[in-house]
């Protein structure tokens, strides 16, 4: 709600995550200002892009002091993307990871559609029968990786690692290691 976000902003945070419009409306609606930003970090800039949020950014760019550090991320650079940041940005540097430096050549990648009830039972036939060495499997929720500890440990023997963003950092520490050390 606007009241939590207005709220949110009084206390005078060192990070703020938005997307374009809300900032922009809720820079319209208050006095919170964006001199004193150091980073500005425009994740997806591709997708900001193809969803109209040119104008948006363009206004925020204006507010954020000039001696800032501007990130943008992007999977593809589309020329849009090549324009903006020539014309907002100054000394910038463009980098660029090639894909044929960053994937293995024994990388394999299939593609299943699975109805939602039968995943689960999917997931651990192929961890148990199809995959040799270790894996590294991404679910969308806390719930998913809380879920799939559960059921995977207990009903079908499998034992893993397991992570999400709220945990602690020793309980994190002791999960990387279990992996990195082929426990799990």
């Amino acid at each position: 709600s606007y009241e939590g976000q207005f709220e949110s902003l009084t206390s005078n945070p060192d990070i703020v995550i938005a997307t374009p419009g809300r900032l922009v409306e809720i820079l319209q609606q208050t006095d919170f200002t964006l001199k004193r930003i150091q980073a500005l970090v425009l994740d997806e800039a591709d997708k900001l892009f193809e969803a109209g949020y040119r104008e948006q950014l363009d206004e925020i760019i204006a507010l954020v002091g000039k001696q800032r550090q501007t990130v943008m991320l992007s999977a593809t650079i589309p020329d849009v993307l090549t324009d903006f940041a020539r014309a907002g940005m100054r000394e910038y540097v463009f980098a660029k990871i090639e894909s044929e430096y960053t994937l293995s050549e024994k990388l394999e990648m299939h593609m299943l559609l699975v109805k939602t009830e039968e995943k689960t039972a999917l997931l651990a036939y192929i961890l148990s029968n199809l995959v040799k060495g270790q894996v590294i499997v991404f679910v969308s929720t806390r719930y998913w990786v809380d879920y799939l500890q559960i059921v995977l440990s207990n009903v079908f023997s499998i034992e893993g690692s397991y992570l999400y963003g709220k945990m602690d950092n020793e309980n994190r520490a002791e999960q990387l290691d279990a992996f990195r050390h082929r426990r799990t």
